[in-house]
């Protein structure tokens, strides 16, 4: 039995990376045949049936390739199969330090100098844990302990090493509680061909699309990413190194120079006020950086170099396209564009820094700096 027919949450996201999706009470039923009516009894508690019925095994087995365990009074705790199974996963990394990707190995690392604490491990391999790890927390406590003593364990390390769980949360949400983070998986192909056409609203009978330029038609989009396979830089988006003025001392507050919203002054493009029309160069020039797919520029759906395309800078592509018109899709956000520029140049960025966040250090130089 798969998610399409089991009862609880929906499972419409996982069925887009997982082929195959049981709830937990049937792939145990499957793992452990002389244990399928023997998995719960009338005085387990209410958190462990629920356990049962409502978290999810996501696989890319088929299930008659699902092995099948006999069932053997377990020998040790949840915490110790836990250890195991963390031995288990760092086996799978292509170096011994090289860590595989694994939500249960968040936290986790092999030591790397001999005063390091770590657990000792089979193979003479020594893991630390430098982190909480919320999910091991999760599947060591005391519903999962009852679990392992009703299916021993042989499954139960199955379960953590092989196998992706779902635990389900409120408002038919999940949360991944062991297997390879949902989002380095990569979508199955039907998913991703789904995805495809409805992202690009694409009317097959008309040949037509809704609202988006000629140039990012569907023609244009060979080797589509899905939103699972774009690679998001985190060091640029929360991290950064400060900027100084040219010729000065003192730092450069709010965004870089080099932003597109500084670049504004630079294209010789007057900020006027929100209420004025919408319709002029700076608007467009913005929404072409907001938007670059609905202008049919190059962009993270269908780039093939992700990272090392300088997405900020697009002066030169922009000057060599023909200029169009705005797309139709576009047009109600075109006054909130106007307005995001009207702001940004209103706004004293070193003033909100003051105000939420003050520098214990006062030092003359700081009031003579020039901002924004």
């Amino acid at each position: 039995m798969d998610a399409s027919s089991a009862s609880g949450p929906k499972t419409s996201l996982l069925k887009q990376y997982y082929p195959y999706i049981f709830t937990l009470n049937r792939y145990l039923n499957v793992l452990i045949p002389s244990k399928q009516h023997d998995l719960a009894v009338d005085d387990d508690p209410e958190t462990y049936r629920t356990l049962l019925a409502t978290s999810f095994v996501a696989t890319h087995t088929p299930i008659k390739d699902i092995p099948k365990f006999p069932y053997f009074l377990p020998q040790c705790s949840q915490s110790e199969l836990m250890d195991r199974a963390h031995g288990e996963l760092f086996k799978r990394g292509k170096t011994p330090k090289k860590r595989p990707a694994n939500v249960l190995l968040f936290g986790y690392r092999v030591a790397e100098t001999w005063d390091e604490d770590g657990k000792l491990q089979p193979g003479r391999l020594a893991i630390s844990n430098y982190a909480i790890n919320s999910m091991v927390t999760t599947l060591t406590g005391h519903d999962w302990s009852l679990l392992l003593q009703r299916i021993g364990e042989g499954p139960m390390l199955h379960l953590l090493v092989h196998t992706s769980i779902f635990l389900h949360l409120q408002h038919g949400s999940f949360c991944q509680a062991t297997g390879k983070p949902i989002y380095d998986t990569e979508p199955i192909p039907t998913s991703a061909k789904r995805f495809l056409s409805e992202d690009l609203n694409i009317n097959e009978k008309s040949g037509k699309n809704r609202g988006i330029s000629k140039q990012g038609s569907i023609e244009t989009a060979v080797g589509f990413h899905s939103a699972s396979t774009i690679k998001i830089d985190h060091l640029k988006i929360f991290y950064g190194r400060p900027e100084y003025q040219a010729g000065q001392r003192g730092v450069f507050f709010g965004l870089p120079h080099k932003h597109v919203l500084n670049r504004l002054d630079e294209q010789g493009m007057v900020v006027q006020r929100p209420e004025v029309d919408e319709s002029t160069a700076q608007v467009e020039y913005l929404a072409k950086h907001i938007f670059p797919r609905q202008f049919g520029l190059s962009n993270v759906f269908v780039s093939k170099a992700q990272s090392r395309t300088p997405y900020g800078h697009r002066d030169l592509e922009i000057k060599t396209r023909p200029p169009g018109e705005i797309p139709r899709r576009l047009q109600p956000v075109l006054p909130l564009i106007q307005n995001l520029i009207y702001r940004h140049h209103k706004t004293n960025y070193f003033f909100i820094l003051e105000r939420t966040c003050p520098s214990k250090v006062q030092r003359p130089e700081v009031a003579a700096v020039d901002v924004l």
